[in-house]
C-alpha cells in the first residue's frame, strides 16, 4: 500500500513539475508575444497610422467646412415627398431604359421618355444644387460611430449611390437631348459624390466608391457616344476624373481594417465571454463554459493570436504598395489562411483574406479611369483639330496633356483608329494585348480580354 502511494506521489510530483515547466514556458512565450505586440503597435504609431477605431474618424472639423452636413440634407430630400416620388420614378427609368446593360450604343431612347426624364430631373434641381454647394466645401466628414468598431454603420453609402444614379441619368438624358453642358455638369456631380467618402478608411467604403465610379463611367461612355463635347468640356471632365485616387485609398482601407481587428482583440480581453461574446454565442457573456474557454485562450493563445494578426496585416499593408502587374509577374505569394497558426482563432475570424482580388479591383478601377480620361482627351483633340489623332503620342503632343499609363502594362494605353471611330484600351489583368477584344463576359476577368473604350462614330 505504501509502495503504491509512493508511486502515485512520484507521478503527482512529476505531473506538477511538468505543469510548472509548461506554465513557465508559456509565460515566456506569451511575454515575448506581448513585447512583440507592443513593439509593432509602437511602429504603427510612429508611422502616424491608427491603432484604435476611435482614431479612424480623424480630428474634428468645423461645421462650416463640412460638406457632409449638406449631403445629409440632400439625403433627407430624396426620402421626403414629393421628391421621393420623382426619385422612385427616375430610378425605375434608369434600371429599365437608360443603364448600359439595357441598351447597346446604337439604340436610341424614345423621345417621350427623354422629355419625361428631363422634366422629372428639373424637379430635383434643388437636390443637385445642394450637392454642388457641398462640393465647394474643403472637407467631408460623415457622422460615424467609429468607436463601435465592426458595429459601425454607414447609412450614407446607400444614399450616395442613389443620388449618383440620378446624376448619371441626368448626364445620359442631357446627352440624348444634345445638351453637352448639362451632361458635363451631371458627370462632375457623380464624381463629387464618389469623392465624398474617399477619406473613410474602410473596405466597404472603397467598394462603394468603385460601384459609384462604375455607374459614372458607364454614363460618360453613353454621353460620348451620343453627343459631342467642346474642348473645354472634355478637358474639364479629364481633370475631374484625374482627381480620383484609388491607389492610396486602398492602402488606407487596409490600415483601417487593421484597427477594426484590434478592436476585436480589445473586446475579447475586456469581456468575460471573450471571443464568443463577439460573435453572439449562446449562454450569455457570463456562461461558465465561455468564461473558462476564454480564460484558457487568454493564458495560452491570446497574445500570440494578436501578434499573428498584426504580422498578417503588416504583410497585407506592405503588399498594397505593389501593383497587380508586379504581384503576378514576380509571382509574389499573397498571405492566406495557411499563414495563420491554428491557435490564432480570432485572426482567422477577423483578418481579411482575399488574395489578389482587391488589388485586381483597385487596378481595374485605375485602368477604367485611365481609359475614360484618354477618351476625353480624344474628344478634346477632335474638337480642336477636327479629327482624331493617329497615336497616343500624337494625342499627347497635340494637347500638351500628361495621359495616365496603363496599370496592367506600365506603359501607354493602346489606340487603334477605325473608319468611323477608334478603339482605346488597357491590356487588362491577363497582362496580354488581346488587340482590343473585350472580355467575353462582363465582369469575368479570368478570361482573356482587354478593358476597351470604343467609339463607332
Amino acid at each position: 500500500m505504501e509502495r503504491r502511494w509512493s508511486i502515485w506521489k512520484t507521478l503527482l510530483i512529476f505531473a506538477v513539475g511538468i505543469a510548472l515547466v509548461l506554465l513557465i514556458a508559456d509565460a515566456i512565450i506569451m511575454g515575448s508575444a506581448h513585447r512583440g505586440i507592443e513593439a509593432e503597435l509602437a511602429r504603427i504609431r510612429a508611422r502616424g497610422e491608427p491603432v484604435s477605431c476611435a482614431e479612424l474618424g480623424g480630428p474634428p472639423i468645423p461645421d462650416e467646412w463640412n460638406a457632409a452636413l449638406l449631403y445629409e440634407k440632400a439625403f433627407q430630400m430624396i426620402k421626403t415627398p414629393p421628391m421621393s416620388n420623382q426619385v422612385k420614378f427616375l430610378d425605375d427609368l434608369y434600371s429599365s431604359v437608360f443603364c448600359s446593360t439595357c441598351r447597346t450604343s446604337k439604340q436610341t431612347v424614345d423621345k417621350d421618355k427623354i422629355e419625361k426624364t428631363r422634366s422629372a430631373l428639373k424637379q430635383l434641381e434643388g437636390l443637385f444644387a445642394v450637392v454642388e454647394e457641398a462640393s465647394r466645401k474643403p472637407a467631408c466628414r460623415f457622422r460615424i460611430d467609429w468607436k463601435s468598431g465592426p458595429g459601425a454603420l454607414f447609412p450614407h453609402y446607400t444614399n450616395i449611390r442613389e443620388i449618383s444614379r440620378l446624376a448619371a441619368l441626368g448626364a445620359i438624358s442631357s446627352a440624348e437631348s444634345n445638351d453637352p453642358n448639362s451632361a458635363t455638369r451631371f458627370i462632375r456631380l457623380a464624381v463629387v459624390l464618389e469623392e465624398s467618402i474617399k477619406d473613410e478608411p474602410v473596405l466597404i467604403g472603397y467598394l462603394v466608391r468603385r460601384a459609384v465610379l462604375s455607374i459614372t463611367l458607364s454614363a460618360l461612355r453613353q454621353v460620348l457616344e451620343t453627343c459631342d463635347l467642346t474642348e473645354n468640356q472634355a478637358k474639364q471632365l479629364f481633370d475631374v476624373l484625374g482627381q480620383i485616387d484609388m491607389w492610396h485609398a486602398y492602402k488606407n482601407a487596409i490600415i483601417g481594417e487593421r484597427a477594426f481587428g484590434l478592436w476585436c482583440f480589445d473586446a475579447a480581453r475586456s469581456n468575460p465571454g471573450g471571443i464568443g461574446s463577439l460573435f453572439g454565442s449562446s449562454g450569455g457573456t457570463n456562461n461558465p463554459l465561455s468564461v473558462a474557454t476564454n480564460t484558457v485562450y487568454r493564458l495560452f493563445a491570446g497574445s500570440r493570436d494578436e501578434l499573428s494578426y498584426l504580422s498578417f496585416m503588416r504583410r497585407q499593408i506592405e503588399l498594397a504598395d505593389l501593383s497587380y502587374r508586379e504581384i503576378k509577374r514576380k509571382r509574389i505569394r499573397m498571405p492566406d489562411e495557411n499563414d495563420v497558426p491554428r491557435y490564432a482563432f480570432l485572426t482567422r475570424m477577423v483578418a481579411p483574406i482575399f488574395g489578389t482580388r482587391m488589388m485586381l479591383f483597385r487596378d481595374l478601377s485605375i485602368a477604367e479611369i485611365a481609359v475614360a480620361r484618354a477618351a476625353l482627351a480624344m474628344e478634346a483633340y477632335k474638337a480642336r483639330f477636327g479629327s482624331y489623332p493617329n497615336s497616343i503620342i500624337e494625342l499627347k503632343k497635340g494637347l500638351g496633356l500628361k495621359l495616365p499609363l496603363d496599370p496592367f502594362s506600365g506603359s501607354d494605353l493602346k489606340l487603334r483608329l477605325q473608319k468611323s471611330g477608334y478603339v482605346l484600351y488597357s491590356i487588362g489583368p491577363d497582362l496580354k494585348d488581346n488587340n482590343g477584344t473585350p472580355f467575353s463576359r462582363p465582369g469575368d476577368y479570368t478570361s482573356p480580354g482587354d478593358i476597351v473604350w470604343s467609339k463607332a462614330r
